[in-house]
């Protein structure tokens, strides 16, 4: 074995166990992007250096968010993840989602805004690689009544009933509904098939005299809001 060989082993030496001792220590508030990723795949790999896998899903996502985001099938492009690696990563991103979700419904939760509307849907759809439609029911203090995926389609669209929207709300007994879908493609602006759902759900619902308070795409964590544009609001009136 070379010099140089021995030295680059006593480099990682200790690494990871010098990296959980931080992590029980510290928690995640002094870990960088790259440092969280190579600590999540020491559980999948065993005994190779994880720092440079750490990279290079960064430099193929962009962001730590842009990675948990990616389907199983676009991590495993990445040179080096595996299968194993790439349903570590995602199971990971989905536990959150779930863990995110449970904390919301163990209190009372008020949906008053668009912000509280766009993270709330984001949240339940950030993990979804299909386009999916959430409907949200509120009381007249606008809390959560309900909330349902009720249709869920292939990447790029998704077979809506707007009765069944409306059917959902009375039999919910909810005062009001948001509805929200993600764009799969990673693309916020609404589509001309979203403002024709928009109008349509907001004729239906107003025909059973229920109000209709939003409609949120989502890509990810982000979000936005049709009732706070001004080229939709109107919609909503």
């Amino acid at each position: 074995m070379s010099g140089l060989e021995k030295k680059g082993e006593n480099i990682h030496k200790g690494h990871r166990q010098r990296l959980k001792a931080r992590f029980i220590d510290e928690g995640l508030e002094h870990f960088s992007d790259i440092n969280i990723l190579e600590m999540l795949l020491f559980y999948s790999v065993p005994q190779r250096d994880t720092n440079e896998m750490a990279h290079r899903l960064l430099d193929v996502f962009k962001t730590l968010d842009g990675v948990f985001d990616a389907s199983v099938d676009e991590l495993k492009t990445v040179d080096g993840i595996t299968e194993h690696s790439a349903v570590l990563i995602n199971f990971v991103a989905q536990c959150y989602t779930r863990y995110s979700q449970s904390k919301l419904l163990k209190k009372s939760v008020c949906i008053d805004s668009a912000s509280s509307a766009g993270e709330f849907a984001a949240a339940t759809l950030m993990n979804k690689t299909n386009e999916c439609f959430l409907v949200i029911c509120l009381n007249s203090k606008l809390e959560l009544v309900h909330h349902e995926i009720l249709f869920e389609g292939c990447v790029d669209r998704a077979t809506v009933d707007t009765r069944r929207i409306a059917e959902l709300a009375l039999r919910k007994k909810c005062s009001s509904v948001i509805i929200a879908h993600n764009h799969p493609s990673g693309r916020l602006e609404p589509s001309d098939e979203d403002i024709r759902l928009t109008a349509a759900v907001a004729d239906t619902l107003k025909a059973v005299g229920v109000d209709f308070n939003d409609h949120i795409i989502c890509c990810g964590s982000d979000w936005l809001s049709l009732a706070q544009d001004t080229d939709f609001s109107l919609l909503f009136d």
